[in-house]
């Protein structure tokens, strides 16, 4: 063997290290900050919202941004509120999965079909933090929104959903 290989001796026992009740703690309680503060976000900026949604019009029907938007501000939080109380951890972890899913299939689908004159600049933000960013002259200078790095943030975040839905115990090897 060479020098500086490294050894796994029990690659079972990582999986168990990011599986063990402290980590799962963290991980339930940093989602319900991602939750929350989109929530917060979206809410002391309803107008940024309904725009957001708007831009997400491929996906969303033309009439309900409103609608969508008050919606969406009301399941984040309740997500959010679900995942740090500890109470119906499996449901709110599904259930953020799905969402985080759904969301990242429509800003991809968004960035590959933008509908003119929705009134969002490329490069604008997504929306999911409400028009998060820098005030840069006149102009709000957003947080990022390339689809990439959304489809990554969003991956990871599914990666936590998913290990918080799983069973107790749970394991991926034989």
């Amino acid at each position: 063997m060479s020098a500086g290989a490294v050894v796994f001796r029990n690659p079972g026992r990582s999986r168990q290290a990011l599986m063990d009740p402290a980590s799962l703690t963290v991980a339930r309680v940093a989602l319900a900050v991602v939750w929350v503060a989109a929530s917060v976000a979206k809410a002391t900026r309803p107008a940024a919202a309904v725009a957001a949604v708007r831009a997400h019009r491929p996906v969303v029907v033309a009439g309900a941004a409103r609608q969508v938007a008050a919606a969406i501000v009301a399941v984040e939080l309740v997500l959010g509120v679900l995942l740090a109380s500890g109470l119906a951890v499996r449901a709110a972890a599904v259930a953020s999965s799905l969402l985080l899913l759904a969301f990242t299939v429509s800003a991809v689908s968004t960035a590959a079909y933008p509908l003119p004159g929705a009134g969002v600049e490329p490069g604008s933000g997504c929306g999911c933090f409400g028009r998060t960013g820098r005030q840069q002259g006149a102009r709000l200078q957003a947080a990022p929104s390339n689809p990439g790095y959304i489809v990554a943030r969003n991956s990871l975040l599914v990666v936590v959903s998913v290990a918080l839905a799983l069973p107790p115990g749970h394991s991926h090897h034989p």
